[in-house]
């Protein structure tokens, strides 16, 4: 994260490569993967910079996604986890990379 969004207390609403992956908590191959295979809207061009409207990135996953069964943590409580963290999961990025590797 950067230090200016640090200052600013609350995030952009048009987000990087970088950041988009930070968001979703998945690597930057995960992303390319993602936006390949169509799961993901196109950046947009703003100057010279590709950039995700990061409310459209939201929306799309979360209604895509389906609840999963909670997860345990190691405690043996349930889990916690955002939507949209169960949204990305959905995505079956494991059969994304198979694909990909094939």
């Amino acid at each position: 994260m950067t230090r200016e969004f640090e200052e600013r207390g609350y995030p952009p609403d048009f987000v990087s490569a970088e950041t988009l992956a930070y968001r979703l908590n998945c690597s930057m191959d995960d992303l390319a993967l993602l936006e390949s295979s169509g799961k993901l809207p196109k950046p947009i061009a703003i100057g010279h910079l590709s950039r995700w409207d990061f409310n459209s990135v939201r929306e799309l996953l979360l209604k895509r996604g389906k609840p999963e069964p909670a997860r345990k943590a190691m405690n043996g409580k349930p889990a916690e986890r955002d939507a949209l963290e169960d949204a990305v999961v959905q995505l079956d990025l494991k059969s994304l990379r198979k694909r990909n590797t094939d």
